[in-house]
């Protein structure tokens, strides 16, 4: 290997030329006391050059970062509201319900996951807590995730996180108020067969949600 030891400074003799470096035949450059080794091929667009670690360098194509896909936002009036839309390769679902309703006393906010083969009805284990005043209790079902309460008087409003940390294991945690009167927060977990590809939420009760919406955010 040839060295070119410079005290001082190389420059191109013409006027606004390139300062090329090129390895003799299939060499490449080395910067840096020789430990970084610069691909003598360019790379495709948008690509960035990375390291192996062991001071080689090559092109590489970033990965894509996290996309959120919104579905449409849907009144909350009927029994149980369906939503088909869920993105291909989604690993978490963000839920958000504001001003529900329920049509006579309390109803039960049910989250319900389903894959290709339909929507689960068993294997839920969870429930939620909800503390009015110095009163507490709680709800827990095996048929679907139990994400707090809504009256009639006081609507609901939370806020309902899925992620899906391996295989197709699912988890849910929520966070949500009775109008100024109670608190409420829920756990639970289930494993769909297949990716979700659907959901449902549902009032459990006598009645049926009567006002509010809801809308989802997917995260793939």
């Amino acid at each position: 290997m040839s060295d070119l030891k410079v005290d001082g400074i190389i420059a191109s003799t013409g006027t606004n030329t390139n300062l090329t470096l090129q390895g003799k035949g299939t060499g490449k450059v080395a910067i840096g006391d020789g430990a970084l080794l610069f691909p003598d091929a360019d790379g495709s667009a948008d690509q960035v050059i990375k390291t192996d670690g062991s001071g080689a360098l090559a092109f590489t194509t970033l990965t894509s970062g996290v996309t959120r896909t919104e579905s449409t936002e849907i009144a909350t009036n009927a029994d149980t509201e369906s939503f088909t839309d869920v993105p291909s390769g989604t690993k978490a679902i963000e839920i958000m319900y504001r001003g529900v309703s329920y049509s006579s006393g309390l109803g039960i906010i049910a989250i319900t996951l389903g894959d290709s083969g339909g929507l689960h009805t068993s294997g839920y284990a969870g429930g939620y807590g909800k503390i009015e005043g110095s009163t507490a209790s709680e709800v827990a079902s095996t048929t679907y995730f139990s994400c707090g309460e809504c009256a009639t008087t006081d609507n609901a409003n939370g806020r309902i996180w899925l992620s899906n940390p391996s295989g197709e294991v699912w988890l849910m945690t929520t966070v949500s108020y009775i109008g100024q009167v109670a608190m409420e927060c829920s756990a639970g977990t289930v494993t769909l067969d297949t990716e979700v590809t659907q959901w449902q939420v549902q009032a459990i009760g006598a009645g049926t949600f009567d006002a509010g919406s809801i809308q989802a955010w997917y995260y793939t």
